[in-house]
Protein backbone atom coordinates (compact mmCIF):
# COMPACT_ATOMS: atom_id res chain seq x y z
CA UNK A 1 0.00 0.00 0.00
CA UNK A 2 1.06 3.47 -0.59
CA UNK A 3 -0.26 6.90 0.89
CA UNK A 4 0.06 9.69 -1.03
CA UNK A 5 0.77 12.79 0.59
CA UNK A 6 -0.39 15.53 -2.74
CA UNK A 7 -0.79 19.22 -2.98
CA UNK A 8 -0.99 21.28 -5.66
CA UNK A 9 -1.26 20.46 -10.04
CA UNK A 10 1.83 18.28 -9.49
CA UNK A 11 0.06 16.37 -6.33
CA UNK A 12 -2.72 15.46 -8.95
CA UNK A 13 -0.99 14.19 -11.94
CA UNK A 14 1.40 12.19 -9.56
CA UNK A 15 -1.90 10.79 -8.00
CA UNK A 16 -3.35 9.62 -11.74
CA UNK A 17 -0.15 8.02 -12.39
CA UNK A 18 -0.12 6.00 -9.45
CA UNK A 19 -3.59 5.20 -9.76
CA UNK A 20 -3.07 3.86 -13.26
CA UNK A 21 -0.16 1.52 -12.00
CA UNK A 22 -1.81 0.38 -8.92
CA UNK A 23 -5.43 0.91 -9.05
CA UNK A 24 -7.65 1.85 -6.07
CA UNK A 25 -6.66 -0.51 -4.05
CA UNK A 26 -2.88 0.55 -3.61
CA UNK A 27 -3.03 3.58 -2.48
CA UNK A 28 -4.40 5.95 0.30
CA UNK A 29 -4.06 10.11 -0.14
CA UNK A 30 -3.37 12.64 2.01
CA UNK A 31 -4.67 16.19 0.42
CA UNK A 32 -2.77 18.69 0.95
CA UNK A 33 -3.45 23.01 1.11
CA UNK A 34 -2.66 26.08 0.34
CA UNK A 35 -4.25 29.30 0.96
CA UNK A 36 -1.16 31.48 -0.52
CA UNK A 37 -2.11 30.09 -4.36
CA UNK A 38 -4.86 31.06 -6.37
CA UNK A 39 -5.81 27.17 -6.81
CA UNK A 40 -3.93 24.16 -4.39
CA UNK A 41 -6.11 21.96 -6.58
CA UNK A 42 -7.58 20.00 -3.39
CA UNK A 43 -11.35 20.21 -4.72
CA UNK A 44 -9.85 18.23 -7.82
CA UNK A 45 -7.51 15.85 -5.86
CA UNK A 46 -10.74 15.32 -3.14
CA UNK A 47 -13.19 14.65 -6.79
CA UNK A 48 -10.87 12.56 -8.25
CA UNK A 49 -10.03 10.25 -5.34
CA UNK A 50 -14.16 9.99 -4.92
CA UNK A 51 -14.59 9.68 -8.52
CA UNK A 52 -12.50 6.48 -8.44
CA UNK A 53 -13.46 5.58 -4.94
CA UNK A 54 -9.88 5.55 -3.68
CA UNK A 55 -9.25 6.46 0.31
CA UNK A 56 -8.15 9.16 1.94
CA UNK A 57 -6.11 9.55 4.84
CA UNK A 58 -6.61 10.10 8.26
CA UNK A 59 -5.21 9.92 11.62
CA UNK A 60 -7.20 6.89 12.83
CA UNK A 61 -5.79 4.51 10.30
CA UNK A 62 -3.32 2.38 11.24
CA UNK A 63 0.24 2.40 9.40
CA UNK A 64 1.13 -1.26 9.57
CA UNK A 65 0.03 -1.44 5.43
CA UNK A 66 2.21 1.26 4.34
CA UNK A 67 5.17 0.30 2.45
CA UNK A 68 5.81 3.42 1.26
CA UNK A 69 4.84 7.23 1.49
CA UNK A 70 4.98 8.99 -1.19
CA UNK A 71 5.34 13.39 -0.90
CA UNK A 72 4.20 15.87 -3.77
CA UNK A 73 4.42 19.20 -3.34
CA UNK A 74 3.61 18.38 0.42
CA UNK A 75 4.74 20.96 3.02
CA UNK A 76 4.76 19.51 6.24
CA UNK A 77 6.81 17.16 8.07
CA UNK A 78 6.39 13.39 8.07
CA UNK A 79 7.24 11.84 10.70
CA UNK A 80 5.46 9.23 11.41
CA UNK A 81 6.98 6.44 9.38
CA UNK A 82 10.73 5.49 8.64
CA UNK A 83 12.27 8.24 7.01
CA UNK A 84 14.16 5.15 4.20
CA UNK A 85 10.14 4.58 3.16
CA UNK A 86 9.44 8.01 2.45
CA UNK A 87 10.08 9.06 -1.44
CA UNK A 88 10.19 12.73 -2.46
CA UNK A 89 8.97 14.33 -5.54
CA UNK A 90 11.09 17.77 -6.36
CA UNK A 91 10.59 19.61 -9.27
CA UNK A 92 14.54 20.01 -10.31
CA UNK A 93 16.63 18.22 -11.96
CA UNK A 94 18.99 17.10 -8.92
CA UNK A 95 20.96 17.92 -7.40
CA UNK A 96 20.91 21.45 -8.67
CA UNK A 97 18.30 23.48 -6.53
CA UNK A 98 17.66 22.10 -3.39
CA UNK A 99 15.25 23.89 -1.44
CA UNK A 100 12.34 25.98 -2.25
CA UNK A 101 10.74 27.09 -5.38
CA UNK A 102 12.84 25.35 -7.85
CA UNK A 103 11.09 25.70 -10.53
CA UNK A 104 10.30 29.40 -10.17
CA UNK A 105 14.26 29.57 -9.62
CA UNK A 106 14.93 27.85 -12.66
CA UNK A 107 12.99 30.00 -14.94
CA UNK A 108 14.25 32.99 -13.45
CA UNK A 109 17.57 32.03 -14.68
CA UNK A 110 16.67 30.76 -17.81
CA UNK A 111 17.42 27.49 -17.45
CA UNK A 112 17.05 25.52 -21.03
CA UNK A 113 15.59 22.71 -19.10
CA UNK A 114 13.50 21.60 -15.76
CA UNK A 115 12.82 18.16 -14.71
CA UNK A 116 11.46 16.49 -11.45
CA UNK A 117 13.52 14.14 -9.41
CA UNK A 118 12.20 11.18 -7.14
CA UNK A 119 14.35 10.69 -4.47
CA UNK A 120 14.52 8.60 -0.96
CA UNK A 121 14.28 11.38 2.46
CA UNK A 122 16.97 11.77 4.17
CA UNK A 123 17.32 14.35 7.46
CA UNK A 124 19.12 17.21 4.72
CA UNK A 125 16.40 18.37 2.52
CA UNK A 126 16.82 16.98 -0.95
CA UNK A 127 19.86 15.13 -0.30
CA UNK A 128 18.71 11.57 -0.36
CA UNK A 129 19.55 9.09 -3.22
CA UNK A 130 17.97 9.61 -6.81
CA UNK A 131 15.08 6.75 -7.67
CA UNK A 132 14.44 8.47 -11.15
CA UNK A 133 14.21 11.87 -12.85
CA UNK A 134 12.15 13.28 -16.04
CA UNK A 135 13.39 16.02 -17.95
CA UNK A 136 11.93 18.41 -20.82
CA UNK A 137 13.52 21.20 -22.61
CA UNK A 138 12.35 24.87 -22.23
CA UNK A 139 12.17 27.84 -24.46
CA UNK A 140 11.32 31.36 -23.40
CA UNK A 141 9.39 33.57 -22.64
CA UNK A 142 6.69 31.33 -20.93
CA UNK A 143 4.56 31.78 -18.35
CA UNK A 144 4.70 29.40 -14.95
CA UNK A 145 1.57 28.24 -15.51
CA UNK A 146 2.01 27.14 -18.74
CA UNK A 147 5.67 25.77 -16.78
CA UNK A 148 3.67 23.95 -14.03
CA UNK A 149 1.73 22.58 -16.81
CA UNK A 150 4.61 21.26 -18.52
CA UNK A 151 6.21 20.09 -15.31
CA UNK A 152 2.85 18.07 -14.04
CA UNK A 153 3.24 15.94 -16.88
CA UNK A 154 6.73 15.09 -15.82
CA UNK A 155 5.11 14.64 -11.94
CA UNK A 156 2.80 12.29 -13.77
CA UNK A 157 5.27 9.80 -16.20
CA UNK A 158 7.80 9.62 -13.10
CA UNK A 159 4.88 8.55 -11.13
CA UNK A 160 3.97 5.40 -13.38
CA UNK A 161 8.28 5.34 -13.85
CA UNK A 162 8.60 4.78 -9.40
CA UNK A 163 5.22 2.49 -9.26
CA UNK A 164 6.07 -0.05 -11.76
CA UNK A 165 9.90 -0.06 -10.47
CA UNK A 166 8.29 -0.83 -6.71
CA UNK A 167 5.54 -3.33 -8.01
CA UNK A 168 8.28 -5.30 -9.73
CA UNK A 169 10.53 -5.39 -7.36
CA UNK A 170 13.44 -3.60 -9.52
CA UNK A 171 13.85 -0.17 -7.43
CA UNK A 172 17.21 1.19 -7.29
CA UNK A 173 18.77 4.57 -6.59
CA UNK A 174 22.15 6.48 -7.08
CA UNK A 175 24.06 8.75 -4.89
CA UNK A 176 23.89 12.30 -5.72
CA UNK A 177 27.01 14.34 -7.07
CA UNK A 178 27.83 16.67 -4.44
CA UNK A 179 29.68 18.24 -6.76
CA UNK A 180 26.97 19.45 -8.91
CA UNK A 181 24.46 20.73 -6.03
CA UNK A 182 23.05 23.92 -6.19
CA UNK A 183 20.65 25.26 -3.58
CA UNK A 184 17.30 27.25 -4.13
CA UNK A 185 16.08 29.99 -1.45
CA UNK A 186 12.53 30.20 0.29
CA UNK A 187 10.92 33.09 -1.16
CA UNK A 188 8.75 35.67 0.09
CA UNK A 189 6.58 38.74 -0.49
CA UNK A 190 9.92 41.10 -0.97
CA UNK A 191 10.76 38.51 -3.70
CA UNK A 192 7.72 39.50 -6.13
CA UNK A 193 8.78 42.65 -6.24
CA UNK A 194 11.07 43.94 -9.67
CA UNK A 195 14.83 44.88 -9.81
CA UNK A 196 14.76 47.39 -12.87
CA UNK A 197 18.05 47.46 -12.64
CA UNK A 198 18.27 43.59 -14.09
CA UNK A 199 18.17 43.40 -18.22
CA UNK A 200 14.73 43.88 -19.75
CA UNK A 201 15.00 39.88 -20.54
CA UNK A 202 15.98 39.11 -16.77
CA UNK A 203 12.66 41.21 -15.55
CA UNK A 204 10.44 39.66 -18.41
CA UNK A 205 11.37 35.63 -17.05
CA UNK A 206 10.96 37.40 -13.47
CA UNK A 207 7.50 38.63 -14.56
CA UNK A 208 6.69 35.42 -16.02
CA UNK A 209 8.18 33.52 -13.25
CA UNK A 210 5.67 35.11 -10.62
CA UNK A 211 2.37 35.06 -11.74
CA UNK A 212 -0.43 33.08 -11.52
CA UNK A 213 -0.75 30.84 -9.42
CA UNK A 214 0.96 33.12 -7.65
CA UNK A 215 0.74 36.80 -6.48
CA UNK A 216 2.33 38.32 -9.60
CA UNK A 217 5.53 40.68 -10.09
CA UNK A 218 5.39 44.08 -7.91
CA UNK A 219 6.32 47.45 -8.18
CA UNK A 220 5.81 51.13 -7.43
CA UNK A 221 4.51 53.39 -10.03
CA UNK A 222 5.13 56.48 -8.32
CA UNK A 223 4.06 56.02 -4.71
CA UNK A 224 1.19 53.27 -5.92
CA UNK A 225 1.73 49.48 -5.42
CA UNK A 226 0.87 47.88 -9.08
CA UNK A 227 1.05 44.24 -9.90
CA UNK A 228 3.00 43.56 -13.08
CA UNK A 229 1.03 40.65 -15.76
CA UNK A 230 2.63 41.24 -18.85
CA UNK A 231 5.63 42.74 -20.20
CA UNK A 232 7.70 42.76 -23.78
CA UNK A 233 11.04 43.09 -24.59
CA UNK A 234 12.12 46.25 -26.32
CA UNK A 235 15.22 47.00 -28.42
CA UNK A 236 17.45 49.26 -26.16
CA UNK A 237 17.88 53.14 -27.31
CA UNK A 238 21.61 55.12 -26.74
CA UNK A 239 20.49 57.10 -23.12
CA UNK A 240 22.89 59.18 -22.47
CA UNK A 241 22.16 59.31 -18.53
CA UNK A 242 20.13 56.63 -17.88
CA UNK A 243 18.19 56.07 -14.60
CA UNK A 244 16.54 53.01 -14.21
CA UNK A 245 12.46 52.50 -13.40
CA UNK A 246 11.81 56.17 -15.49
CA UNK A 247 9.66 55.96 -18.31
CA UNK A 248 11.43 56.66 -21.61
CA UNK A 249 8.36 56.65 -23.95
CA UNK A 250 4.39 56.66 -23.15
CA UNK A 251 1.91 55.93 -25.91
CA UNK A 252 -1.69 54.89 -25.30
CA UNK A 253 -1.37 55.19 -21.71
CA UNK A 254 1.49 52.25 -22.17
CA UNK A 255 4.59 53.04 -20.79
CA UNK A 256 8.25 51.70 -21.64
CA UNK A 257 10.63 51.68 -18.94
CA UNK A 258 14.26 52.08 -18.69
CA UNK A 259 15.96 49.01 -17.21
CA UNK A 260 19.70 48.12 -16.62
CA UNK A 261 19.69 47.00 -19.74
CA UNK A 262 17.29 47.15 -22.20
CA UNK A 263 13.84 48.73 -22.42
CA UNK A 264 10.39 46.66 -21.43
CA UNK A 265 6.79 47.83 -22.13
CA UNK A 266 4.29 47.32 -19.81
CA UNK A 267 1.53 45.73 -21.42
CA UNK A 268 -0.39 44.57 -18.72
CA UNK A 269 -1.00 46.07 -15.14
CA UNK A 270 -3.49 46.64 -11.83
CA UNK A 271 -3.43 48.32 -8.57
CA UNK A 272 -4.04 46.45 -5.48
CA UNK A 273 -7.36 45.83 -5.91
CA UNK A 274 -7.06 43.91 -8.80
CA UNK A 275 -8.55 46.51 -11.17
CA UNK A 276 -6.54 46.99 -14.49
CA UNK A 277 -4.76 50.71 -14.59
CA UNK A 278 -2.16 52.30 -17.36
CA UNK A 279 -0.08 54.95 -16.84
CA UNK A 280 -1.02 58.26 -16.88
CA UNK A 281 1.85 60.71 -17.00
CA UNK A 282 4.66 60.83 -19.12
CA UNK A 283 7.19 61.74 -15.78
CA UNK A 284 6.33 58.54 -13.83
CA UNK A 285 9.26 56.36 -12.67
CA UNK A 286 8.76 52.70 -11.68
CA UNK A 287 10.63 51.39 -8.65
Amino acid sequence: MFRLCVQGQKGLESLKGFHSVLGNEGIIVSIGKDANVVNDFSSEIQTYCESNEIKTFDKSMGLEAISYTVAVGWQRIINDVPMDSIIVMHDSILPRYRGFNPLVSALLNGDEQVGVTAIIAEETYDTGPIVAQEIADVSYPIKISNAIELVSGLYKSLSVKVANAIADGKLTTSVQDESKATYSLWRDNEDYFIDFSLSAEQIQRHVNSVGAPYMGAQAYLNDEHVFIDEVEVVEDVHIENRAIGKVIFLKDQIATIVCGKGLIKILSMRDSQGQAIRVNKFRSRFK
